[in-house]
């Protein structure tokens, strides 16, 4: 599937997607994928549709860098520290 078949605005996929868990797969889109600056969003997993989009707090950098651990949780990275995250 081609993400404009399912990302909104010129988004292209970046890094790997992975599932969340079974109803739903994480993602790093943005315009560019060659860039650092992106945004996360959540897919469904039957359709690939976007479901929603991640809020972080505030300061929190955004990277590409996102490992989905298949139990509602997922990992991020920004330079040398790792933050495990939930949704809400």
């Amino acid at each position: 599937m081609e993400a404009s078949d399912v990302l909104p605005d010129d988004l292209v996929f970046m890094g790997q997607p992975g599932f969340l868990d079974e109803k739903r797969v994480l993602a790093a889109v943005g315009e560019d994928p060659g860039e650092e600056e992106c945004r996360h969003v959540l897919l469904g997993s039957d359709d690939l549709g976007p479901r929603a989009e991640v809020t972080y707090p505030p300061g929190t950098a955004v990277t590409p860098r996102v490992l989905p651990l298949d139990d509602g949780t997922w990992l991020t990275f920004d330079d040398d520290t790792v933050h495990r995250w939930r949704t809400g």
